[in-house]
């Protein structure tokens, strides 16, 4: 399909593309055929979308996720065509071809256009006031490129390839490993023609909390000095602050996994053992009855924080301590006298 002789606007762009085969944009005026994608380009466009949704339907936002298809106008005879995009709120018209004011723009990286991704894209999609996220996804890497919009116009960029993203605004989080394609069919089964293969962890399934750590287990430490413990722990171990809770708790992290340290006797900790296990789970209330029926011992029952949690701790038959919590609502730790610590660029 051969390009038109003259030059055009976004507006004829969408006019001209209308109906036509194959996905196209718009580059100074001239319209640019894009090339076909490879298969691991494919899932990755689809793992994105979806962890995109996941993370958007977990927080309750009045959002819309976009796959490819999107037209992103970025000046009057340039417009893009992400990979992924979200929008809030939602457009009312959906006949429309163009999203005018998205907030997150995906690209997935291949070789022919790694350059322009890197670029003039990300020149172009800044230059959009309402865009406050730029994710570039290498496949073939697994790494995730997140450019975010800092103070005073700054750009910030992270190289993340694992643990957990955060895209305020909106007001979501989401985990690196789900944007990318999960290895299919484990233990030898095949997918059946049509279908796809899409392995979804817990994590990314798990509802955010800006208050809790993104990981699904969580190791409790008591320590009779919580400042001191952390400093060590963070010189000695490499853990970095997540969030502080006065001088009496704290939680840290470590790639993609977290703990808390406490102050000594902790009231969740099993007697003269000084740790116990936070687990996060859904549908908590089914969870405590299975729990009491297996002989669990209830050691503090069901209760709502304003964390933004539900949690019961119990002790096993061997006396370990265990607390099971649900988050209920994304509360920024703010609100009840939690310090987030500022995230370090990498």
């Amino acid at each position: 399909m051969s390009n038109p002789a003259k030059e055009m606007d976004v507006d004829a762009f969408l006019v001209w593309g209308e109906g036509r085969d194959g996905r196209w944009e718009l580059r100074d005026g001239q319209p640019v055929m894009m090339s076909p994608e490879r298969a691991a380009h494919a899932l990755t466009k689809l793992s994105a979308h979806i962890a995109l949704i996941n993370g958007v339907q977990r927080a309750g936002l009045r959002c819309r996720v976009f796959p490819d298809g999107m037209t992103v106008r970025i000046a009057a005879r340039t417009a893009f065509e992400p990979d992924a995009l979200v929008v809030c709120p939602p457009p009312t018209d959906l006949n429309t071809m163009e999203i005018p004011n998205p907030v997150i723009v995906v690209e997935v990286l291949s070789p022919s256009t790694a350059a322009d991704d890197h670029g003039l894209k990300l020149d172009g999609y800044f230059s959009l006031a309402s865009v406050e996220h730029y994710l570039i996804l290498d496949a073939d890497r697994r790494v995730l490129i997140h450019h975010k919009r800092g103070q005073a116009g700054a750009i910030e960029t992270r190289i993340l390839r694992d643990g957990a993203v955060r895209f305020d605004p909106p007001g979501f989080d989401g985990e690196v490993a789900a944007f990318f394609a999960a290895e299919c069919c484990p233990e030898g089964r095949s997918v059946p023609q049509g279908r796809v293969a899409t392995v979804y962890t817990k994590e990314s399934r798990m509802r955010a909390n800006l208050s809790m750590p993104a990981a699904a287990i969580i190791p409790v430490l008591d320590y009779p000095d919580v400042p001191a413990a952390v400093k060590w722990l963070a010189e000695a171990f490499a853990f970095e602050v997540r969030l502080r809770i006065g001088a009496h708790r704290a939680q840290l992290q470590f790639e993609g996994g977290a703990i808390v340290v406490s102050e000594g006797n902790s009231p969740d900790a099993a007697p003269g053992t000084g740790h116990s296990v936070m687990v996060r789970v859904e549908a908590i209330e089914a969870h405590l009855s299975r729990a009491r029926q297996h002989g669990a011992r209830i050691i503090r029952d069901l209760e709502e924080f304003p964390y933004g949690e539900r949690q019961y701790s119990c002790l096993d038959p061997a006396g370990h301590s265990w607390t099971f919590s649900e988050t209920i609502r994304n509360v920024d730790p703010a609100q009840w006298g939690g310090e987030l610590a500022p995230r370090r660029p990498i």
